[in-house]
């Protein structure tokens, strides 16, 4: 590889936010990282325990993204117990899913609900959730 090939790859930047969501089975806080794929699409790769207090030091969670959002091969689900779905509450706040469940109850406001595995989030908002 070229010098200058190399050094254009390290001067590349990512493009990736920090989405802060709970656990529904455990109540702790988890940070999934989602990368900027093709325009508007943001893949999920990586998931992370984290404290409400170290959340809102590192501002994570700290922008509204737009865009189509999905899971990597390589995503490892929720950290606190391996739910691989997730899903966004009414209240505007996301938490893990085990994808054979579809009555939820949302571990942020507590309210109950049922999911519909068809729909789809185009926007996280995730600014207040700590």
């Amino acid at each position: 590889m070229k010098d200058t090939d190399l050094r254009r790859r390290c001067e590349t930047r990512l493009n990736v936010f920090i989405l802060l969501g709970r656990c529904q089975k455990t109540d702790r806080c988890f940070g999934v990282r989602f990368e900027e794929g093709a325009s508007d699409e943001w893949i999920a790769d990586w998931a992370f325990a984290l404290t409400e207090g170290v959340a809102g030091r590192e501002r994570y969670g700290q922008k509204n993204v737009n865009g189509n959002f999905s899971f990597s091969l390589e995503y490892p689900g929720c950290p606190h117990c391996e739910n691989m779905g997730t899903f966004a509450c009414s209240c505007g706040k996301v938490s893990c899913l085990d994808a054979r469940q579809q009555n939820v109850r949302c571990p942020w406001c507590r309210s109950k609900g049922t999911v519909d595995p068809e729909s789809t989030v185009n926007q996280l908002g995730v600014g207040t959730d700590v």
